[in-house]
């Protein structure tokens, strides 16, 4: 609320946020996390058995991995700060502030974990053997590290345990589902890491060492589960009541979410079916179809992006449960806000105070701070289509009672002639005039 609004067209904030968010994290439990343990045991084993096929493998691998490390995951990485300075600049600075330290050593380790991944595969044919592969596992620890400093930070938005009372570091770092995540986290990045190394090395692997790298690898990808599974269980085991009941519309939206039943049926099923591909793999000795390798990668790329969704979207309303709404305003300055209005506290507003002349404009100022973290005009999660047809009256009767409705939604905040406001510029957004206005104030 006091820092300027940024909106993006159609996608929304929030899908901008997202989609940044999970490529970012895909690329490092696969590539980084995943894929260093796994090239470290290819290399390891090459080693072990004098055989260089495994090493030649391993070099492959290592070269996929270092592209994407070094191009998509730090360039997405960098992206994720960008977009969220500019999205939520509130929600990114209070993190800033409270986990300062952790940041900056995260910082330093990711730093280190780009070094790492550019000497481990640059010096594969200079350096001795012995000493490549303790490189290799210095850099699969400098990964595994970041990842253990990032869930601590991001568990805490979930789950702030006794940070709410003291406002101490480690009493948000070390919260409740901290450990749970980052057991589910690093199943999903064995598996992915695996699976992805099964499914490359069907063309990277010498010919005659396919069948036997998918055997070796599957044990990886068959350790992946219960360990997922069981950081699944402990981490919802862990959760609030009340953010446990959002879980059903976090993984099918309100329209689908009596169906949640089916949704746990399939997240079953995608289990099952990463087993069998690994039993499978196992017992042949001749590799496995392409297609039957495909199959757990992608089950895995599915359950990490649907649990990077329901993470962001049970902790709703909060961006910090019981600190901070998720369009940014706080909670303890809700009662102010709802004396003094929050256009009179929004600096970069257009306007500061609700009149009759600038009625409409002002509803817009309100959207764009209250609604447009999460909303859009015309695009994804759309308020023109969701208020179509309403009356003002209609929309400022469910405003005011928004939060009882949908518990995932912040309250309104601000004074009644600010809510009649948003009411009046949100049903009036289907008509030419409200086209008009949009057009002339940079809608």
């Amino acid at each position: 609320m006091f820092f300027p609004v940024f909106e993006m067209p159609w996608l929304g904030d929030r899908w901008l946020i997202g989609s940044m968010a999970i490529l970012h994290v895909l690329i490092n439990h696969a590539a980084a996390i995943g894929g260093s343990l796994m090239l470290v045991a290819l290399e390891h084993r090459g080693r072990k058995l004098g055989d260089e096929r495994w090493d030649v493998l391993a070099y492959r691998l290592a070269f996929v991995y270092f592209v994407l490390v070094t191009t998509v995951g730090a360039l997405t990485g960098v992206g994720i700060w960008f977009t969220t300075m500019v999205a939520e600049p509130a929600g990114i600075g209070t993190m800033l502030r409270i986990f300062f330290w952790g940041w900056f050593a995260e910082w330093l380790v990711f730093v280190l974990e780009v070094v790492m991944v550019m000497a481990y595969f640059l010096s594969w044919k200079v350096m001795r053997p012995q000493t490549h592969l303790k490189l290799g596992y210095a850099y699969a620890i400098s990964s595994a590290a970041t990842m253990a400093i990032i869930t601590g930070i991001l568990s805490s938005m979930l789950t702030p345990g006794h940070w709410l009372i003291h406002h101490g570091f480690w009493d948000g770092f070390l919260n409740p589902s901290y450990p749970p995540q980052l057991l589910l986290r690093s199943g999903l990045a064995l598996g992915l890491g695996a699976g992805l190394s099964m499914l490359l090395s069907r063309w990277l692997a010498p010919e005659d060492l396919r069948a036997e790298a998918s055997r070796f690898l599957a044990r990886f990808l068959l350790a992946s589960v219960p360990l997922a599974a069981i950081g699944g269980a402990w981490y919802l085991a862990v959760l609030p009541d009340q953010v446990r009941d959002l879980i059903p519309t976090a993984l099918m939206t309100t329209q689908f979410a009596p169906y949640v039943q089916d949704s746990y049926l399939a997240n079953g099923l995608i289990a099952v079916a990463v087993l069998a591909v690994g039993f499978w793999a196992l017992k042949r000795h001749k590799p496995l179809p392409t297609a039957a390798v495909f199959v757990p990668f992608l089950a895995l790329v599915m359950l990490l992006g649907q649990f990077e969704r329901v993470r962001e979207f049970v902790r709703k309303p909060y961006l910090i449960p019981g600190y901070l709404y998720a369009n940014g305003i706080r909670v303890d300055a809700v009662p102010e806000l709802n004396k003094t209005g929050v256009l009179a506290q929004a600096p970069y507003a257009a306007v500061h105070t609700v009149t009759p002349a600038n009625r409409l404009l002002a509803g817009r100022e309100v959207y764009r701070l209250e609604c447009a973290e999460c909303h859009t005009i015309g695009g994804l999660n759309d308020l023109r289509a969701k208020t179509a047809g309403k009356s003002p009256e209609a929309i400022d009767g469910f405003v005011a009672h928004l939060h009882d409705i949908h518990p995932f939604m912040p309250p309104f905040v601000g004074t009644d002639a600010e809510r009649q406001a948003l009411a009046a510029y949100l049903s009036s957004l289907s008509t030419p005039v409200a086209k008009t206005t949009e057009r002339a104030h940079g809608g």
